[in-house]
């Protein structure tokens, strides 16, 4: 897994 892709991976938690 590139770094890029772990900043990608963020976890907002956030209501749709």
């Amino acid at each position: 897994m590139t770094r890029v892709q772990f900043k990608h991976h963020h976890h907002h938690h956030h209501p749709d």
